[in-house]
């Protein structure tokens, strides 16, 4: 979502969605912001004024409201408006989640579960995650999760390598370890085969065509 401000009585405050925003909203309303319907002016002014004061905490900006109604009284109906459009079109964090079926499915994750994974996985201060916005929110947990796998291949590979090694005494034919346990990155995609008009031919021939 793009960085808005919005303008009261000639001051302009940070208007944009934030780690902090989402749990404020959680905290007031029991809702997710990715449950909350942007059709119902009330839900949408809730969000809008957490979003604000959270973006004032974040840009360190005074935010001079003492709560929601005093806020309400200043604010413009076109500028929430406007507002509620960009939100209904910002795209939301998502994370994949096993389906019954057993398919792995998006779907958004809930704020305290991204606080727990940014406070006791990554490693965030709770001051330092409220202050990052979607994108830095995100772009935070996917390099903790390539970490997380590299890590785990690396673990994987020197197991295997061990393991290669111990049984080189004890067998005639030397065994490579991707042999002796094959892992799912070994196998690499094939480039696929350039089409020609021969090779087209020979197809549809194989048809029977």
């Amino acid at each position: 979502m793009k960085r808005l401000e919005i303008d009261i009585e000639g001051v302009k405050y940070p208007c944009f969605p934030t780690a902090g925003a989402m749990l404020f909203f959680k905290q007031t309303t029991g809702k997710e912001v990715t449950e909350f319907d942007p059709s119902q002016f009330s839900e949408l002014f809730t969000f809008f004024y957490c979003t604000v004061r959270a973006a004032c905490v974040r840009e360190r900006v005074a935010f001079p409201f003492k709560d929601a109604e005093e806020f309400g009284c200043m604010v413009d109906p076109d500028v929430l408006q406007a507002w509620g459009a960009e939100v209904q079109g910002a795209s939301l964090l998502e994370v994949e989640d096993g389906a019954a079926d057993g398919e792995q499915k998006k779907k958004p994750i809930g704020i305290y579960r991204l606080m727990g994974l940014a406070l006791g996985c990554v490693g965030l201060s709770f001051d330092d995650f409220v202050r990052l916005d979607y994108d830095e929110l995100a772009s935070v947990l996917s390099c903790w999760h390539e970490g997380e796998e590299a890590r785990s291949r690396s673990q994987w590979e020197r197991l295997r390598v061990e393991a290669a090694i111990n049984i080189a005494p004890h067998v005639s034919k030397q065994i490579r370890p991707e042999q002796l346990l094959p892992l799912p990155w070994d196998t690499k995609r094939q480039p696929t085969e350039r089409s020609t008009p021969e090779r087209f031919a020979e197809l549809v021939k194989g048809l029977g065509a």
